[in-house]
């Protein structure tokens, strides 16, 4: 925060015979040299919980494509926000949900409030009064979403949270841990769901290898993927709703793809055993057959759909297009029948100059020079205008020997 040459004026002003403690959220390298400089042999009580996930949270990870991103957010919000009965009080649920930056949060936010739910945001460049504002909406209930980046999260002061969105999946496991903690905080039940596209399975094996989670035990799976048929329902929906206001949405759209861009340009790697183990979890979760689907859909399911979506995507034709309806030809014959309709094609009835000429052309090279002065002297007696005397001579190609 700068104290630092604070702290060391009062230290220095303080009786050496006291007793000094010490408390801070989080130990970076100035706040650790700063106990061993001025603590006398200090004692270290940490609590220990950044790689801790709470037993009452509830993980769930759908693997998407880039373009299904906000189909499957809003069928993530439509099975999260339903009301809840404490006691005799219904009560309303709401959800955070995490992006990149400021350029998402709002797209999301005119994204959401679209679709019906009423939302806050919070990003980083908004002014004190107005985050103020935001927040005193959601905590007294009379917003169902609030959407935020990760630096506007830090000290969200937000006592109960049901459940936690991660519309882009953090770069690392610290960072994952710091969103989900948001809920299911104090005996308190809740949900993490998270938006994985392919780019970000890397990072998911980090924090499997983090937290000591089995992201893909089939026995209880975290990954899977969503129902094709549910989300092109959605898709529908959302197209139909942009109608109204389609020209400012698809403003923000834009923005908020390059501000994605240079939000994967400037994040750090994954690990190198992350990647090389990514491409078998991918292999194993994304699909829309039955096994690749998330336990969260194993109820839902549309009769032959599936299976003829998975079946054009699996589709490779055996043949080129320059091969269809030949078969059983050889390659030879093939291009010798090709080559004898392009040259029907570009063959051209000739005149009656060009036919005169044609027949009289020598047949070795040794007599081209007389042949030529032969055809000159000829159209000079026939009188022709200068435009017509030298009838342009035709020269067929050879013949060509079929093979055998």
């Amino acid at each position: 925060m700068g104290f630092e040459s604070q702290l060391h004026e009062i230290t220095h002003r303080l009786p050496p015979t006291r007793q000094s403690l010490l408390f801070s959220a989080t130990l970076p390298t100035t706040v650790a040299e700063f106990a061993q400089a001025s603590l006398n042999n200090p004692a270290l009580i940490r609590l220990d919980a950044d790689f801790n996930l709470s037993p009452d949270l509830t993980l769930s990870f759908y693997l998407v494509k880039p373009s299904d991103k906000d189909a499957v957010l809003m069928i993530a919000l439509q099975s999260l926000l339903r009301s809840e009965t404490t006691g005799i009080k219904q009560r309303q649920g709401q959800a955070i949900v995490f992006c990149a930056t400021k350029h998402h949060v709002e797209y999301l936010t005119t994204l959401i409030s679209g679709a019906g739910y009423t939302t806050s945001s919070v990003f980083g460049s908004l002014d004190q009064i107005a985050r103020q504002q935001q927040l005193h909406r959601f905590r007294d209930g009379e917003s169902q979403v609030l959407v935020v980046t990760d630096v506007a999260a830090r000290g969200l002061d937000i006592p109960v949270m049901d459940n936690v969105i991660n519309y882009d999946y953090p770069p690392n496991a610290r960072l994952f841990i710091h969103r989900v903690g948001r809920t299911a905080r104090a005996g308190q039940k809740g949900r993490a769901v998270s938006l994985v596209v392919k780019d970000d399975v890397p990072y998911l094996c980090d924090l499997e290898d983090v937290v000591g989670l089995t992201i893909t035990d089939p026995s209880n799976p975290l990954l899977g993927s969503v129902p094709r048929a549910l989300v092109d329902d959605t898709r529908q929906s959302l197209r139909g709703m942009e109608q109204d206001d389609g020209q400012a949405m698809a403003a923000l759209r834009e923005v908020m793809r390059k501000g994605q861009g240079m939000y994967e340009r400037s994040r750090t790697k994954a690990s190198g055993r992350a990647y090389r183990k990514a491409k078998d979890v991918i292999q194993v979760s994304m699909g829309d057959s039955p096994e690749h689907m998330h336990p969260d859909f194993k109820s839902y399911s549309v009769v032959g759909h599936s299976d003829l979506v998975s079946s054009l995507e699996r589709f490779r034709p055996a043949e080129t297009v320059m091969e269809m309806g030949n078969k059983g030809k050889s390659i030879v014959g093939l291009m010798s029948e090709r080559r004898k309709v392009m040259e029907r094609k570009r063959k051209v009835p000739p005149t009656a100059s060009e036919k005169q000429i044609t027949e009289d052309l020598p047949e070795s090279k040794s007599n081209t020079v007389s042949y030529i002065s032969a055809a000159v002297a000829r159209t000079h007696q026939s009188g022709k205008s200068s435009s017509q005397r030298f009838p342009r001579p035709v020269f067929l190609p050879p013949a060509r020997k079929e093979p055998s």
